[in-house]
């Protein structure tokens, strides 16, 4: 495996050493303060330690908006302190008015099931909070209770709330669905209103009154050179699960937009089986046990529009009870993918309510927490579960379940024929490991100069370069890794890199190569092409084979997201790394032989794009071998304090580590023979409001405009003539020359 060397290590050491001298200075050692502590309510205390809010004791917490109490964290946030997330322990019955208002680096909130009441903007302005549970013990939310919550993705509302009052979601942008669960009967005066993502709203059939003002679309206005610009966000589908007689009996003062579609609930019992088989998505069908269960291609937006859908036809998403319908399901559909969701999700538990008493997880699911954004799947080997986020696409499907429809068939009936399964797969649902018949597949990029270091890298996770033995095999890993062209340990005519004979082959031409080539699994066809070249431009990846299924592969990097994600052309995951403290720091690791994406603002990307946005990590690790660091690449990233960029490098795109509030000091590459030119993009290091250092070889050859806009403590380190000192004098930052220890002040 290619080892990187941690470039800005020396360099970093230098750094902080000139910076104390240069200064006049000492190191500045952190304040020793004991963590904040104090009163929520009567009888309800608090203490914040390491961002974490820990709220203890029993009954009501203050209203903040009394003129009597005021907010106890006010004073943190003067201070600089940041909450990033809030754990309300048991015995707490209410959150009171703007308890925790504009806490807006907040990532996470854990409530308990005593809680009943959430007060009027209780988490208005939490501009990083992205997922919210509220429990079933919760009967009322008040006003505003989560406006603003602008990076709000899922929320999983308490069944027992009979209304939802003004104003509840506004400003959250980011919500893709809203479900409203059964048992409301009211939606106040702007409740439900568009936001810039939402797409789907499911209601229920126990809605008595609906307010003015719902369902409207959002309307934003931009000023242009040539004009205004006037951009419309409609909902697109509102799925009523009822019929169009119990909504026509709803007070309804809203009117639903003409971009918006109204579905109501299908009449299954007079329709039959053909209200799910004339759906575009449908797939396959098959009964067990008196129910029918009925396959769809996943073309919902979210996981609540794939529930509502099956509500919609009178079922639910699949809840599954025990071995003999787990296998039913597992042997009796073909998916045309990897895994198929059933009805459990991490925030709401089964669709229907029922406990969580049957869970065959996989050895993954098994050994780590998923976060709370996750949806179950069947399909893993033995027809284990594993979970997910949720993919819209033609690659992934769901399962509904309906009590008996239609005429009663056998209870195995065989699948009938399966509709259109949509577009061809993309490396954007790219599955990096898999299981098949006893063995575990994995996908590496390609990191050596020769094939048998990689077989070598293999051994040493345990396993070994690929090697099939039938057809089965060959088109298992051929679909398991869509389509991507990967080497095979095919070593000569007789015999496998790890000493297996050679008794299967699928060349095009039958004879097979002559002399002394590499073999590739070919992205199309699933045949085995030939090369004289390693590493070869065309391909980019090595598939390592393990004899069983014990995760022995990642001994050295367990942790919630170990398995190499792939976007665009790098490979990312997260570890758990050792620190010079005796602790570990949760670290992103990016690999490949290529650029990190840009994130494009132009097509509606934001740093949210990134796949690691919002994901805690502390430090960043870039193998040598990535090529470029695209626009908003780490843009937001909260408690990110240290990274790492290889020497080959070439472009450090817009904004791309800009709103970094931990950063404080950077590297980059030094010079070596060899080393490429590097080109830092506009405005790559905005806001970094604790940056005070960076040190910029002569490898930097072109800046960008106002790279350090609002980043108002910087100093350059770097040598007489550079890049560097043109851009210091031009912009009137300190410049500290490293070829004759002259500090230049502006």
């Amino acid at each position: 495996m290619r080892r990187f060397k941690k470039i800005s290590a020396s360099f970093l050491a230098v750094l902080l050493v000139l910076a104390m001298l240069l200064t006049c200075q000492g190191p500045i050692e952190a304040k020793a303060e004991p963590a904040p502590s104090g009163q929520l309510g009567d009888n309800v205390t608090y203490t914040l330690d390491g961002g974490i809010v820990t709220a203890t004791g029993s009954g009501p917490t203050y209203d903040f908006d009394d003129g009597v109490h005021g907010n106890p964290f006010t004073w943190v946030m003067a201070d600089d302190d940041v909450i990033l997330g809030a754990d309300i322990q048991e015995g707490i019955t209410t959150l009171g008015n703007e308890i925790f208002s504009n806490c807006q680096k907040m990532v996470f909130v854990s409530l308990p099931s005593t809680l009943t009441s959430i007060g009027n903007t209780a988490f208005f302005a939490c501009t990083h909070l992205p997922v919210l549970s509220i429990p079933d013990s919760v009967t009322e939310i008040g006003e505003q209770a989560f406006a603003d919550c602008e990076r709000l993705e899922t929320i999983r509302l308490s069944h027992s709330i009979t209304e939802i009052k003004k104003d509840t979601f506004d400003g959250c942008d980011s919500l893709v669905s809203i479900r409203v669960p059964d048992g409301v009967t009211r939606l106040d005066d702007f409740a439900i209103s568009g936001q810039k993502s939402l797409t789907t709203v499911i209601l229920p059939a126990s809605l008595t009154y609906i307010g003015e003002n719902n369902f409207k679309p959002l309307e934003h206005t931009t000023a242009k050179a040539d004009g205004v610009q006037k951009d419309v966000y409609p909902i697109s589908d509102i799925y009523y699960l009822g019929t169009q007689d119990q909504w026509n009996a709803i007070e309804n003062h809203a009117s639903i937009p003409e971009q918006t579609t109204l579905h109501f609930l299908d009449d299954a019992a007079t329709q039959g089986d053909s209200v799910y088989k004339n759906q575009s998505n449908y797939l396959q069908e098959a009964d067990y046990n008196g129910h029918r269960y009925v396959l769809f291609q996943n073309t919902m937006a979210s996981y609540d529009a794939a529930e509502a859908f099956c509500e919609g036809m009178g079922g639910h998403l699949a809840v599954v009870s025990d071995d003999g319908e787990n296998n039913f399901l597992n042997t009796t559909f073909d998916p045309q993918s990897d895994s198929m969701y059933i009805g459990l999700s991490e925030y709401g538990g089964w669709v229907d309510g029922s406990p969580v008493t049957y869970e065959p997880l996989c050895d993954f699911a098994a050994e780590n927490a998923p976060d709370i954004n996750c949806y179950y799947t069947i399909g893993e080997e033995g027809g284990k579960w594993d979970y997910t986020g949720w993919y819209q696409d033609a690659d992934h499907s769901f399962i509904c379940e309906f009590d008996f429809i239609g005429t009663k068939a056998s209870s195995q009936a065989e699948p009938q024929d399966k509709g259109s399964t949509g577009s061809d797969s993309s490396d954007d649902n790219f599955v990096s490991e898999f299981d098949f018949n006893g063995h575990r597949y994995l996908l590496l990029p390609v990191t050596e100069t020769s094939l048998e270091a990689e077989e070598k890298q293999c051994e040493d996770l345990g396993g070994h370069l690929i090697s099939i033995n039938d057809q089965d095999e060959n088109d298992a890993v051929h679909r398991g890794f869509k389509g991507l062209s990967f080497y095979i340990g095919y070593q000569d005519p007789t015999q496998w890199m790890n000493g297996e004979p050679l008794d299967y082959t699928n060349w095009p031409d039958p004879s097979g190569p002559n002399g002394i080539v590499y073999a590739y699994m070919d992205a199309d066809s699933g045949q085995w092409e030939t090369t004289s070249d390693f590493p070869d431009s065309k391909v980019g990846y090595v598939v390592c084979e393990f004899e069983n299924l014990v995760d022995e592969i990642y001994n050295d990097t367990k942790g919630p997201f170990y398995n190499w994600q792939l976007w665009g052309d790098i490979f990312w995951r997260l570890e758990d790394r050792d620190n010079e403290e005796g602790g570990t720091d949760l670290t992103l690791h990016i690999t490949g032989n290529g650029a990190i994406p840009d994130t494009d603002p132009d097509q509606g990307e934001t740093p949210q794009s990134a796949p690691w946005y919002d994901l805690g990590f502390q430090k960043v690790v870039i193998d040598e071998g990535v090529t470029g660091i695209g626009a908003y690449a780490f843009a937001g990233s909260l408690v990110m304090d240290e990274f790492t960029i290889p020497s080959t490098v070439t472009s450090i795109g817009e904004m791309a580590f800009s709103d970094c509030p931990q950063l404080a000091v950077v590297g980059l590459p030094e010079e070596e023979s060899g080393t490429p030119d590097l080109t830092l993009g506009d405005r790559v290091f905005e806001n970094d409001k604790s940056l005070k250092f960076i040190l910029i070889s002569k490898s930097v050859t072109a800046f960008g405009k106002d790279v350090f806009k609002k980043s108002p403590s910087v100093s350059i380190f770097g040598y007489k003539d550079s890049a560097a000192q043109s851009y210091a004098d031009q912009y009137q930052i300190p410049f500290y020359c490293l070829d004759d220890d002259t500090v230049y002040q502006p």
